[in-house]
């Protein structure tokens, strides 16, 4: 696969007019196998698609990309054609009588665009083909189709994970443990001002504690600590649940 090496690519390849490709939705991790001769090659499709979330294993020939197959069990290869060894056609007829690989989704890349060598890939069992140089752009619309991804640029929002916080009966967002032990040595100390500190902290690691850490200054205006105690008595129950 011939591919432009220059820095300003990698930077530049994920931009598209929605913004700046920076992974994909959902937790899995998708693997990919580069099958090239050319180590700069396969260096620069690693280094486009490790970054965005994509786990990325290499081999040098075909033969080795069968071994690397049935090893890794990628979801998607991506191979050169003209190789040395065993070239990428001979690999892909092989990987189709393969019970494990024969689902495998492989595209080929190869520098001439005459449709009797895209036929000639087809043929081979390849699902589609991408030109020589490869275009960044071409490759990831490839890798959305066939994996079915959804995006996920620079400029949106990432999807909000699971809240795991836990909620009173009053609704408030109890604070992590961790985040409570300079209010709870606050506590034990009887300092008022101490404790005042460690509420307005609450409020700093995370916007969802205000209503908690309100209630704590408020108790706390009244130098009512044994409130604040049981407070935190309540809250550390509430997240053991």
């Amino acid at each position: 696969m011939e591919i432009p090496e220059a820095a300003e690519w990698i930077v530049s390849s994920r931009a598209t007019s929605f913004g700046v490709i920076t992974g994909y939705q959902g937790n899995y991790r998708y693997k990919i196998l580069i099958v090239d001769d050319r180590w700069e090659n396969r260096s620069v499709v690693k280094n486009l698609l490790e970054p965005i979330g994509f786990t990325l294993v290499e081999a040098v020939n075909g033969e080795d990309g069968i071994a690397k197959a049935n090893s890794f069990q990628p979801d998607l290869i991506i191979t050169d054609l003209a190789m040395p060894v065993m070239n990428g056609l001979e690999m892909v007829k092989q990987m189709r009588e393969s019970p494990n690989l024969k689902q495998t989704i492989i595209i080929a890349s190869s520098a001439s665009v005459f449709d009797f060598h895209r036929q000639e890939a087809r043929a081979a069992g390849c699902n589609d083909f991408i030109p020589k140089p490869v275009q960044a752009e071409e490759l990831l619309d490839q890798l959305q189709y066939y994996l079915k991804l959804e995006w996920i640029y620079e400029n949106t929002p990432k999807p909000e994970p699971p809240n795991t916080f836990v909620t009173n009966g009053d609704g408030w967002i109890v604070p992590e443990t961790i985040h409570l032990q300079n209010l709870h040595t606050a506590v034990q100390r009887c300092r008022i001002s101490e404790i005042q500190a460690a509420a307005q902290q609450l409020k700093q690691v995370d916007s969802q504690y205000s209503p908690f850490a309100d209630k704590v200054l408020a108790l706390a205006s009244e130098f009512d600590i044994d409130a604040i105690a049981l407070l935190l008595e309540q809250s550390a129950v509430k997240t053991d649940e």
